[in-house]
């Protein structure tokens, strides 16, 4: 992860990271925030302040994907029956 610092919601907001990059970072942000919390060198409290944000950003991420995808198959007029979900 480069030397940015961004919050997790301007990781997820951000218009010129590629979706993979986005995950790949908050990923880290989350596996490095569970590092410091089993060390003990996090407040419980920043803890679950911090989780809920990345899995907030984790989950923006993931719709924006599912809106782009809904959008492309309505403007095509077929929607691929494994996708029929979105």
């Amino acid at each position: 992860m480069p030397a940015i610092h961004l919050s997790p919601e301007e990781i997820s907001a951000h218009q010129h990271i590629s979706r993979g990059e986005k995950l790949e970072w908050l990923n880290d942000m989350k596996l490095d925030l569970e590092l410091q919390n089993r060390r003990g060198i996090v407040d419980p409290d920043r803890f679950d302040r911090l989780s809920a944000s990345i899995e907030h950003a984790i989950a923006r991420v993931t719709q924006q994907v599912s809106d782009r995808r809904r959008r492309r198959y309505r403007t095509e007029g077929t929607v691929p029956e494994h996708l029929s979900h979105i």
